[in-house]
């Protein structure tokens, strides 16, 4: 671990301010487009699970709505199974690594690409959460 080191001007102050700040907005955006592709696949995968219902007789569309958040739910057990920890990481796993010194190669990234389909999947198939 680097430790820190003493700023002696006012211009390596600034370049250490900015520094920070470009790294912030790189961060937030990727975050931001992240999160905005989350919201898109959720809203246009329940969209086609909800007018796919309506072509079909009722007995399909009843076979459908206790068939696909049944599906779902398996295929995201499926995932959690392949996960390293056998379970979902939150956000609350990330502040924990931070604040006890832990090592974030705990976390992977595996874990979050897994973590991010299985939201996608339980959301469209009918999770309330």
């Amino acid at each position: 671990m680097r430790k820190f080191q003493a700023i002696h001007t006012g211009n390596d102050l600034l370049l250490s301010i900015l520094r920070v700040l470009v790294v912030g907005v790189i961060i937030g955006t990727l975050a931001s487009l992240i999160a905005l592709t989350l919201v898109a696949l959720v809203a246009n995968g329940s969209l086609w699970i909800a007018t796919s219902k309506e072509r079909f007789p009722d007995w399909v569309a009843m076979l459908m709505t206790v068939g696909i958040p049944a599906l779902g739910g398996l295929i995201v057990g499926r995932i959690v199974m392949k996960m390293s920890d056998s379970r979902p990481h939150s956000p609350a796993d990330v502040i924990l690594a931070v604040q006890s010194n832990l090592k974030l190669t705990t976390l992977k990234l595996k874990d979050g690409v897994l973590n991010f389909a299985g939201s996608i999947i339980s959301l469209t198939s009918g999770a309330s959460l």
